[in-house]
């Protein structure tokens, strides 16, 4: 569980590092409007996330990062109204975790024709109107704790 959150801030800061970059030069009183909606607020993975998002934004300074997420996971339609608010709020960049890989593709695609820099989190959508996707490689991820676990019990069992 730890090395799938140290993987969550390892991603996190990546993220946070090419804002700037995607942002083009467009900023918001002076800050780049960064939205970040995960699949929820409670998951320990999407706290940590957020608190790595807020932590590299506080320390770039030029960052106007706004936090959302649906109460649970499976709300993608409330998921859907959090895009459509970033895009009415004017983000240069929308940061998503998509709850359903299908039920975001309207939104993103109209993010993504709006001019606004979409960056997929975690989970992909069936789209490629997006700028960047990252994401744990879950399959290393698996075969690193089979291979721990394998050691721990001196490779028998």
């Amino acid at each position: 569980m730890k090395r799938g959150i140290v993987l969550g801030l390892v991603l996190v800061v990546a993220l946070i590092g090419v804002m700037p970059v995607f942002a083009n030069g467009q900023k918001d009183d002076g800050k780049i409007k960064v939205v970040l909606i995960t699949m929820d607020s409670i998951n320990e993975h999407w706290i940590k996330v957020r608190a790595g998002a807020e932590d590299k934004a506080k320390e770039l300074g030029n960052i106007n990062l706004i936090f959302n997420a649906p109460p649970g996971k499976v709300d993608a339609p409330i998921q859907v109204q959090m895009v459509e608010d970033a895009i009415t709020q004017q983000a240069k960049i929308i940061m998503l975790a998509p709850l359903s890989a299908d039920a975001l593709v309207p939104v993103i695609e109209k993010a993504h024709k709006a001019g606004i820099k979409v960056v997929l989190v975690d989970s992909g959508a069936t789209t490629d109107a997006y700028d960047a996707f990252l994401a744990t490689d879950n399959g290393a991820a698996a075969r690193t704790a089979a291979n721990t676990l394998a050691n721990l019990i001196g490779g028998k069992g």
